[in-house]
């Protein structure tokens, strides 16, 4: 019985003013799942409550789901958090998802074609049979690439969704093609790709909850979709989200979407060496890790330990960073990168991380033109979304604010 049935045989009678409408996004990660209740209005996302609940060490591993039932508990304590002032009628019914981790993979595929009737208006079904043209003609060579990029089957491989970006009519650039006229028109399309079983285990999630799936995204290309700016045709940025598993990476060039890149080193490797380098538990691990991220002075450990510590996290902060710049590496037609890096993700917080960032070699692998500055973005960076209740105020949050915001897009 999912948390929603309990909520509903309480039977409670709706307040006068409750709110039908909301929507749920869910992010589900390795050390945390985020539920956020919301509705959408005049094209923005108006937060209504904000709830997380702590993931046991084997529920995930690589972003991908593990223990079904563990995650369904969490899942569970999440959405009561977020659920806890809301009526009956003012559930959520139906389900935003993120995904993210070593084995989803995103790809860029452009269309470039000469309309046969350029007088007559381009609608939603001929922009349709194109993409579907596309699937068609590069889904097969996607996936057998990624099944030996991950030593499984291509037939293990699932396409997750579609998205047009970058959409040009006439040489001018339009946020949507729907409507125009012309004859020369070019856009992409980001294809995103898992493994099946991936797709299964969250849609089993979903299935308990008994909420339908609108959408499932990429968290990478959310949170750079999303990014209040990114948008612009001027705009260039780098955006590494930094989990407790993973760390993904998608990248803005001249306000063109370039890619997504993932691999699976994150801060819980950090936790890790605490618990190795000084023998205690993880939970113990954890709190010192937060400590010392929160303040590199912090007396919560002898002087020695907290030296070695830090040694030790330099070290795999510049290991990270090198699997940022190895993603980075792996975009293709990028003649110049971008000198700002955003950051978020809990593992962002960690002094050594960004330090690495500034000091890394980077022109030593890429055609920067001067080497990249780390920033760190919250909710509030985010465009369209409206947050009066303060829930949305950590680092950490950035993740289930822009799964909520590609909402939006539908």
């Amino acid at each position: 019985m999912s948390i929603f049935d309990k909520f509903k045989k309480q039977n409670i009678e709706p307040r006068r003013n409750s709110r039908s409408g909301n929507v749920l996004a869910l992010d589900i990660g390795t050390e945390w799942v985020k539920a956020l209740v919301f509705f959408k209005e005049n094209g923005r996302v108006h937060t209504v409550g904000y709830g997380r609940s702590r993931q046991q060490a084997g529920a995930m591993k690589g972003g991908m789901i593990t223990n079904i039932q563990n995650v369904k508990e969490n899942c569970d304590l999440a959405i009561a958090e977020a659920c806890k002032n809301l009526e009956s009628k003012e559930y959520p019914e139906s389900l935003y998802l993120g995904i993210a981790g070593e084995i989803v993979n995103g790809e860029v595929v452009y269309a470039n074609y000469e309309r046969e009737m350029p007088e007559q208006i381009i609608t939603e079904e001929e922009l349709h049979d194109i993409e579907s043209k596309l699937r068609e003609e590069t889904s097969d060579s996607i996936k057998v690439e990624i099944g030996k990029k991950h030593g499984i089957s291509h037939a293990e491989i699932v396409e997750v969704s579609s998205t047009r970006k970058d959409c040009y009519i006439n040489g001018l650039r339009v946020s949507d093609l729907v409507g125009f006229k012309g004859k020369s028109v070019s856009f992409k399309i980001f294809f995103s790709f898992t493994q099946d079983q991936h797709i299964q285990s969250i849609r089993t999630i979903a299935e308990y909850l008994g909420l339908s799936i609108a959408k499932i995204t990429v968290v990478p290309f959310a949170i750079a979709n999303n990014y209040s700016g990114s948008e612009r045709e001027r705009f260039s940025g780098v955006f590494a989200d930094i989990g407790a598993g993973t760390t993904d990476v998608a990248m803005v060039s001249n306000g063109s979407f370039v890619g997504v890149k993932m691999f699976a080193l994150g801060g819980r490797a950090f936790t890790h060496r605490v618990q190795k380098l000084l023998n205690i538990d993880y939970l113990k691990a954890e709190k010192i890790k937060i400590r010392m991220s929160e303040d590199p002075k912090t007396d919560v450990i002898k002087l020695n330990d907290k030296q070695m510590i830090q040694r030790a996290f330099e070290k795999d902060a510049r290991v990270l960073v090198s699997g940022i710049q190895v993603s980075l590496s792996d975009m293709d037609e990028v003649e110049t990168y971008p000198t700002r890096i955003f950051l978020s993700g809990g593992g962002a917080k960690l002094s050594q991380i960004q330090e690495s960032i500034r000091t890394f070699a980077w022109l030593n692998y890429l055609p920067f033109e001067k080497f990249p500055e780390p920033e760190l973005i919250y909710p509030r960076d985010l465009r369209n979304l409206v947050d009066e209740m303060n829930l949305l105020t950590d680092i950490d949050d950035v993740s289930v604010s822009a799964i909520a915001l590609e909402s939006l897009l539908n």
